[in-house]
């Protein structure tokens, strides 16, 4: 009799134990949607957060609309490379008086790419022409997702972008799978409302972005990079500097170079970013910048677009054969940018290698 009632407490102790079980996945469950609901209309319903230099630039493209004929869309090597005055000047020469504007964006990633590329589009008078730069591989660093742009450009409508740019990740598999995990962090975090979300209710005093010289605001967009004398860009000269044995690496073409299948994914990605453009009706060109460390690299990704796109006209600038020409250390700031002159020289180039497009 004692053994049947023993027997009987334990079946009446599992029916709790399954019940509470069911309760706590149902409440878990539950917190879960409503965090997911909460943090989605939050998201719908709050402003982008501000972008250094790219909410500068959408507003004064905006003001002078109509006013340019070609944009060049890229990263801060599009930015400090490209100056619209000397473009606009060897267009001129060659009977092509147009106009040109620089919308490159320090750290340009693809998904801000795929954002500033639907803002043109979208504006009721759209260029002739968008000359478009490989922008920054997909981030690695945890807290540079975290930060107000990080967040946003990995949630919401955003997030099968960033995921994509990790799938197309150029760079070693150690930096793909950081990108990967960290990713997947905030993504995480931003649609549990961890992010933005919790900011709202619980204020703090975020770090503050970086800062520019506005000059490029009167300038079409660009302004040389050694004469910002903005911190962290002075900063570069000793964290980030052009070496000689930077500049010899680039001239013997030697270095890291992307994987062919990343190389092709990557391909695949940007020319879905230009398919946006060419089905508004505006032409395209792919621009490939001096960049003395990445011209291993960039070789397979410019063959890559090159094949995809064999109507493509390709600007590339980051080839052996122009090696001696741009890779002259009087011509670069630090291990990425060139200086006003390494943009003036290079510019020049453009506007030369432009004429060519337009007369065909």
């Amino acid at each position: 009799m004692a053994e049947s009632s023993a027997n009987s407490h334990e079946r009446s102790d599992a029916v709790v134990t399954r019940r509470s079980l069911r309760a706590t996945a149902l409440g878990l469950a539950t917190f879960l949607a409503i965090a997911l609901l909460i943090s989605a209309w939050h998201r719908s319903s709050a402003p982008r957060p501000p972008v250094a230099v790219m909410d500068e630039k959408l507003a004064d493209y905006a003001q002078a609309a109509g006013t340019y004929d070609i944009v060049f869309l890229g990263s801060s090597q599009t930015f400090r490379h490209v100056d619209p005055a000397v473009v606009d000047a060897g267009l001129a020469q060659c009977g092509h008086p147009l106009r040109s504007y620089n919308f490159g964006i320090p750290a340009l990633r693809e998904p801000e790419l795929r954002y500033m590329a639907e803002q043109i589009v979208e504006a009721p008078e759209k260029p002739a022409l968008v000359v478009v730069q490989n922008p920054i591989r997909a981030e690695t660093v945890f807290s540079n997702m975290m930060s107000g742009r990080g967040r946003y450009f990995r949630g919401g409508d955003h997030t099968g972008a960033a995921l994509k740019d990790v799938q197309c990740y150029t760079g070693r598999r150690q930096g793909q799978a950081r990108s990967l995990f960290n990713n997947l962090r905030v993504m995480l975090a931003e649609a549990f409302g961890l992010g933005r979300l919790a900011e709202t209710f619980v204020p703090t005093d975020p770090p503050e972005p970086p800062t520019y010289n506005e000059a490029y605001r009167t300038n079409a967009g660009f302004y040389p990079v050694d004469q910002d004398g903005s911190d962290h860009i002075v900063d570069r000269l000793e964290t980030s500097p052009m070496t000689a044995a930077d500049l010899e690496q680039g001239r013997a073409g030697e270095g890291f170079v992307a994987p062919a299948g990343s190389a092709t994914c990557r391909a695949r990605q940007l020319t879905e970013t230009l398919d946006l453009f060419q089905a508004a009706g505006v032409q395209v060109a792919y621009f490939v910048s001096p960049a003395p460390k990445d011209l291993a690299h960039d070789r397979p990704i410019t063959a890559a677009m090159a094949d995809l796109n064999p109507d493509l006209p390709i600007l590339d600038f980051n080839t052996l054969d122009r090696a001696d020409r741009y890779f002259d250390p009087a011509l670069w700031y630090d291990a990425a940018h060139m200086n006003g002159a390494g943009a003036a020289t290079l510019s020049a180039d453009i506007a030369e290698a432009l004429c060519t497009v337009m007369d065909e």
